[in-house]
């Protein structure tokens, strides 16, 4: 996971017009379990990737 993050902060520095195709784009969270629940912390990558991405467009 740690990668796919890696490549979309690189999409933002690095190949910044790649990157501005991504503004106001949503990112959706998907997740393949036999469990009913979410444990706890899955989310936060994706949660806290998004605040990020979004504080690097401004």
């Amino acid at each position: 996971m740690k990668t796919f993050f890696d490549r979309i902060t690189d999409c933002l520095k690095i190949e910044k017009e790649t990157g501005r195709k991504l503004r106001g784009k949503a990112m959706t969270m998907v997740s393949c379990r036999s469990d009913d629940e979410i444990k706890e912390g899955f989310a936060m990558p994706f949660r806290e990737s998004t605040i990020f991405r979004n504080d690097l467009q401004r």
